[in-house]
């Protein structure tokens, strides 16, 4: 979703490695709510880290 989103933009690696890490601890997190709750939560950290992105490139 990350690079659909951000298509012909380029971040600093340690920038790209705070999304990867943020998905990693969701895709733990997964089996530990519902699905529904599941899926809110992980829409809200992913609009999250787009507008941290957004914001710091001035978009």
């Amino acid at each position: 979703m990350f690079v659909r989103i951000f298509e012909g933009q380029h971040f600093p690696a340690k920038a790209i490695g705070l999304v990867v890490e943020a998905c990693a601890n969701v895709r733990i997190q997964q089996d530990s709510r519902p699905m529904d709750i599941d899926d809110l939560h992980r829409c809200s950290i992913v609009h999250t880290f787009i507008c941290l992105f957004m914001c710091k490139e001035g978009v």
